[in-house]
């Protein structure tokens, strides 16, 4: 045998190894990557549907301000300007 092909064999030996051993801790930590990247893309879901759902409360807040009569708006403390404003803002705006 060369030294360069003992050299693999000479790691496993020296941290007392088998090359098993070995392969079953790099699918352990894969394996824990794997599921911190779902963990991540889970968050990142969840953050996505709660922005579509303020998106979709906003769009009918303002449909709803827009039925308004002026009789309402002034029992809100509105005025027809404040809601022109607000019903033409885009659903994204605060």
């Amino acid at each position: 045998m060369t030294s360069a092909d003992m050299a693999p064999r000479a790691a496993f030996e020296h941290r007392n190894e088998s090359p098993r051993d070995c392969v079953a801790q790099a699918v352990a930590w894969l394996k824990t990557k794997v599921n911190r990247g779902r963990a991540v893309a889970s968050a990142a879901l969840k953050r996505c549907a709660a922005l579509l759902e303020e998106w979709d409360a906003r769009r009918r807040e303002r449909a709803f301000l827009a039925t308004l009569k002026e009789m309402e708006l002034r029992d809100m403390g509105l005025s027809s300007a404040d809601r022109w404003r607000e019903v033409n803002k885009p659903f994204w705006q605060a």
